[in-house]
């Protein structure tokens, strides 16, 4: 670690950090962005870093459990929600919308439901329908989310389907590495033969990590290069800026192999459980990549904090 810190300007105004949310800033339980920690991201801005949060997760979520922690402060950042879809910029606890990309229609996430509860049902017996009001809450709400230990008590109380304007997902925050049952879901997910022509003529993405599966209508590198190109960030000179790139998991695929348009050096870190996916990238960069295995939250603020 130190040998690839060593080739970066130690000045925080001339970094910028792109970094996921769930699981690599916010520890991936209920009680959400720990507290202990905003003082770190305060300093950072404070100090003149630029900070872009890229999140699958919805924006009420990041409200929950990240934003209001930090607000309110006077430096503003930004976040794109959604894997993606909506950027914001953040200032004073108020956030202005700088791009969005389209959603997945109302039908089209309706079917991908019933898709997904139809294999629900094929593989495991006994499983409780949706209720009326608990369909139409998931498919009219945004980040409404129905617990499928509701469905079938073999899911722990932290195994979700959630459905967002840009993505149909499922799951499982009990582990980082998911049980035989939720893998065993998600395997018939992803070979259901309808929900595939589903997701191939909706020009949708598919993401399956260590313990979720995202149907999505867009990625993050949608969203980052989005980011990166809003006038609203010209004034950071993120051409020049040394860049920190922070991810947990293959969702977070399109931060860290993005080709960012920067003079200045690039540390791409993953800090998740997949050791061929690392070895794919570290062979991909070489001295711009760095793999701390399992390293989530923890591991993440002490990187930041060398530079608050």
């Amino acid at each position: 670690m130190n040998e690839n810190f060593s080739r970066f300007p130690l000045t925080t105004e001339n970094l910028a950090i792109i970094s996921d949310l769930t699981g690599t800033l916010v520890r991936q339980t209920p009680d959400g962005f720990p507290i202990e920690k905003a003082e770190i991201i305060i300093k950072l801005l404070e100090r003149g870093a630029f900070l872009g949060v890229i999140t699958n997760d919805s924006f009420s979520a990041v409200t929950e459990h990240f934003t209001h922690r930090l607000d309110p402060i006077d430096q503003e950042y930004f976040v794109v929600s959604g894997g993606g879809q909506i950027g914001r910029k953040i200032i004073q606890g108020e956030n202005e919308i700088l791009f969005k990309l389209p959603g997945i229609s109302n039908d089209l996430k309706r079917e991908l439901l019933d898709g997904i509860l139809g294999q629900l049902v094929t593989q495991f017996e006994g499983v409780s329908g949706l209720q009326f009001d608990q369909r139409e809450a998931l498919l009219s709400t945004e980040g409404a989310r129905v617990r499928l230990s509701q469905l079938h008590p073999t899911f722990g109380p932290l195994s979700f389907i959630e459905i967002i304007d840009s993505k149909v997902a499922i799951f499982f925050l009990e582990t980082p590495v998911a049980g035989t049952p939720q893998q065993q879901l998600m395997e018939a997910v992803q070979k259901d033969s309808t929900l595939s022509k589903l997701i191939e003529l909706g020009g949708l993405y598919v993401t399956r990590g260590a313990n979720y599966l995202d149907i999505t209508s867009c990625t993050k590198r949608h969203g980052v290069e989005n980011l990166l190109h809003s006038s609203h960030t010209d004034k950071y000179s993120l051409s020049s800026r040394n860049i920190i790139v922070l991810g947990d998991s293959i969702n977070d695929d399109g931060i860290l192999r993005y080709n960012y348009p920067t003079n200045g050096k690039v540390l791409r870190i993953y800090l998740g459980e997949d050791e061929e996916y690392a070895s794919q990238l570290q062979r991909e960069f070489s001295t711009e990549f760095l793999f701390l295995r399992g390293g989530y939250t923890q591991k993440s603020y002490d990187i930041l904090g060398k530079f608050s």
